[in-house]
């Protein structure tokens, strides 16, 4: 998807590949979900990423399971933006 530079002279920003300047929508709702603007650093990303899943991990709430779905959908859009990173 683009959404990152790569590391050899780029910024390391979320950047759009889109024309118009729009972020793709799979990149767009990645960021959302990890609770990043479009304009998120990789380093922004990870410490989000970080944060989301001490937050929402079951160890970290007493053993109680019902964030696991949120804890999925963190774990699913990091993934997702690490993935494209490397496009």
């Amino acid at each position: 998807y683009g959404a990152f530079r790569g590391r050899r002279g780029g910024t390391g920003r979320a950047t759009a590949d889109q024309p118009d300047g729009r972020v793709p929508a799979p990149i767009r709702e990645a960021l959302e979900t990890l609770e990043l603007p479009p304009e998120a650093s990789r380093d922004d990303v990870r410490r989000s990423y970080t944060e989301l899943v001490r937050r929402y991990h079951p160890d970290a709430n007493g053993g109680d399971r019902s964030a696991e779905g949120r804890l999925s959908a963190v774990v699913k859009a990091y993934k997702m933006l690490k993935t494209a990173r490397r496009a």
